[in-house]
């Protein structure tokens, strides 16, 4: 879906950092984030949206494998730390200056996890201007939201299931903070996952064939059951095609960047 990103600068005049985000925000009645103090990726301080030890793993996991970089982890502040990449080591060189790059903004990035949440699939982004009067604090700060619970409903193989996972949600969303969006038209790909399949081909994963989802079963109660469809080389001559399969919310708004979004009817 198109970017839709709030730009309205919000003053404050609090000593603590904090950031009221505008109505529109899926969770509204959350008024106050507290924001990091310096440029950077960051886990939320908010403790109700805080990565859990198991979600920290999977996304690092997940991070290692696609950019080859080993140690990372959250410092004791909340900042995220990395090692180094060593030559020879398998990962992907254009994932790795995805993070680079997002790193080398000096904007800030504020990780949650919205797991089980009915207003996120799998990864969504917000960005807004952030003053402080009382600190003459002055940055552009970008909210992604994760919903790690999604990616265990999948259905697809192994190899979809590592091309479509928590890191490449989060590279997907630093691409949207780097300038980068989505398609609004069926059919297409769009930037951030024509640049992410870049990635994919590097480590040698299923390349996404297409950035809306097809509805395969009507909703009920507020989520529908819908397909991605992939494209596996798998090192023959001929492209197979692979399905991802998982139920997507209808009741997700559509007030910021989401990595995934049902085909328009």
């Amino acid at each position: 879906m198109p970017m839709a990103t709030s730009d309205t600068a919000r003053r404050t005049t609090v000593v603590a950092a904090t950031l009221t985000l505008l109505a529109a925000c899926p969770e509204p009645a959350r008024a106050q984030h507290r924001v990091p103090p310096a440029s950077g990726i960051w886990q939320s301080a908010d403790p109700s949206h805080a990565l859990s030890a198991p979600a920290r793993q999977r996304l690092f996991a997940s991070l290692r494998r696609i950019t080859g970089i080993e140690g990372f982890a959250f410092a004791a502040d909340g900042r995220l730390e990395m090692g180094t990449f060593t030559p020879g080591h398998q990962g992907s060189s254009l994932a790795r200056r995805i993070l680079r790059d997002a790193l080398a903004s000096g904007n800030i990035f504020v990780l949650e996890d919205h797991s089980n949440s009915a207003a996120v699939n799998f990864g969504q982004i917000e960005g807004m201007e952030y003053i402080n009067d009382a600190t003459n604090q002055h940055d552009r700060v970008w909210w992604i939201r994760l919903d790690f619970a999604d990616f265990l409903r999948i259905d697809a193989p192994l190899r979809v299931r590592a091309t479509f996972d928590e890191g490449f949600t989060l590279l997907h969303e630093l691409l949207h903070a780097l300038g980068h969006h989505d398609t609004t038209n069926a059919g297409e790909l769009g930037e951030c996952e024509t640049i992410l399949n870049q990635a994919r081909e590097e480590v040698g994963l299923p390349l996404r064939a297409e950035y809306f989802a097809t509805l395969v079963r009507s909703p009920a109660f507020g989520v529908a059951a819908v397909r991605l469809r992939f494209l596996d080389p798998s090192g023959q001559k001929d492209q197979h095609e692979r399905d991802l399969f998982f139920a997507l919310s209808t009741l997700a708004l559509s007030t910021s960047t989401a990595s995934v979004h049902r085909r328009p009817e």
